[in-house]
């Protein structure tokens, strides 16, 4: 994820501000995961069983992918249409 940063931030020069502002929040919503994962884990393997844990976390990998792949077609959108 991170090296595609430059290109998702439709950068236009390695100085280019989008990058740091890219590169934060990309950093603050993998802290924020961090923090939540394994209580919320937990949690469900306490509830459900590791079992349903297991397909949680692989719903979220499936909707992480699907996210990524649409960030990549906006991108590409954008390169399109000249913006």
């Amino acid at each position: 994820m991170f090296a595609r940063l430059p290109i998702l931030a439709a950068a236009e020069s390695p100085h280019d501000p989008r990058i740091a502002s890219a590169n934060g929040l990309l950093t603050q919503f993998g802290a924020s995961g961090a923090l939540i994962g394994p209580p919320l884990g937990g949690l469900i393997a306490d509830e459900w069983g590791w079992t349903a844990l297991g397909i949680v976390i692989a719903g979220l990998v499936i909707f992480m992918l699907a996210g990524v792949a649409l960030s990549e077609w906006i991108a590409a959108q954008f390169r399109l249409a000249g913006l």
